[in-house]
């Protein structure tokens, strides 16, 4: 995953943006029905393909990753970030080197004054060989 950093930094920039662009909704209805990554990420990621900042190689290189993962985290990701978009949150993900995987999450409600809450999705896993 850490040679996945600029498809991670993309998710990340599109799923916290701030400011009257950020339509949790719209991306929500990008995202579609899937309920993988691999189902997710060219749907939530397809203007970054279309304009070159991403090409198809970092989005593969990131789907091979989510494939090696245990499939109930494959889909709780996809779960919660559906629930969160759904719930107005803006989600954050990120990933550290382990011995096994793991899967943690928390949301922060919106406190008085705050624009919208946020989820983290925080991923542990073995290294992937580079």
């Amino acid at each position: 995953m850490p040679y996945h950093h600029p498809v991670i930094f993309s998710v990340n920039r599109k799923l916290t943006k701030r400011g009257p662009k950020y339509s949790p909704a719209q991306l929500r209805s990008d995202i579609g029905d899937g309920t993988t990554l691999a189902d997710v990420l060219p749907n939530l990621l397809a203007k970054e393909l279309g304009d070159g900042s991403l090409t198809d190689a970092d989005i593969t290189g990131l789907v091979q990753f989510a494939e090696s993962m245990p499939a109930t985290i494959d889909v709780a990701m996809v779960a919660a970030v559906k629930q969160a978009l759904e719930d107005g949150y803006w989600v954050h993900v990120t990933w550290q080197e382990g011995v096994a995987w793991e899967l943690r999450t928390w949301a922060l409600a919106p406190e008085a004054g705050a624009e919208r809450g946020v989820l983290n999705l925080f991923l542990i896993s073995p290294n992937p060989e580079q």
